[in-house]
């Protein structure tokens, strides 16, 4: 019947799942969606409706009506993004904790509009893990002066990250400002890549220069 009036089911496929920004408040998800319509005519993507679990507790849901048209003999890459918010997950489930990786189980259901079939739901479902990432520990082991006078104050600070994550962290960079009492001598970013192990301990210098100023020096210095 289908070849002889020229309509067939359509079919789809996840492409892929990114993570294209995970900091301490959210993950955000992309799902590349591939759909493949055979039809001779445009079908409708009615509704797509989605949900993410872990061990079978829901974690998100949601609904995205009217996602769009798949062309006739065509195919479409549908992207569907999706934001976990760590604290809505903590907040229902106690026991899943900062610095932890969990199971999740992505279920989705694409709703068209296929001539002669009518309304067809095609089901996909993938599974991964998310991180739910924990703040490291950062501590000032030491100061080294390399030089100290009136005209002019070079150091060193030497500091200690501790990632309390069981997943491997990446510094990228960090903003600094270093106060003298109530007084702001300087501040800057330092752009430097240094990956810290899941559960383990890094170490990074930073340089730092002043020339001071008698205004800037507090009451009886």
């Amino acid at each position: 019947m289908e070849e002889t009036i020229g309509f067939g089911k359509p079919t789809a496929d996840v492409a892929e799942i990114h993570l294209p920004c995970i900091n301490l408040e959210k993950a955000e998800i992309v799902v590349d969606v591939i759909i493949k319509n055979p039809n001779p005519v445009p079908i409708p993507l009615v509704d797509i409706d989605y949900l993410i679990e872990s061990d079978g507790r829901k974690l998100i849901s949601g609904l995205i009506p009217d996602a769009g048209t798949i062309h006739a003999h065509g195919e479409e890459t549908v992207k569907i993004l999706v934001t976990l918010i760590y604290d809505d997950i903590k907040s229902t489930y106690d026991d899943i904790k900062p610095g932890s990786i969990i199971p999740y189980r992505l279920k989705i259901d694409l709703i068209v509009d296929v001539p002669v079939f009518g309304r067809l739901t095609l089901p996909l479902e993938k599974t991964g893990e998310i991180p739910i990432p924990y703040k490291p520990d950062i501590d000032m082991e030491k100061i080294h002066f390399e030089r100290f006078s009136w005209e002019e104050t070079i150091a060193v600070l030497h500091l200690k990250l501790e990632n309390k994550n069981d997943f491997d962290l990446v510094h990228n960079a960090l903003d600094y400002e270093v106060w003298l009492s109530e007084v702001s001598i300087g501040s800057a970013e330092l752009e430097k890549s240094a990956k810290i192990d899941k559960n383990g301990v890094s170490y990074i210098e930073i340089p730092i220069s002043f020339r001071p100023r008698i205004s800037d020096l507090p009451c009886g210095t």
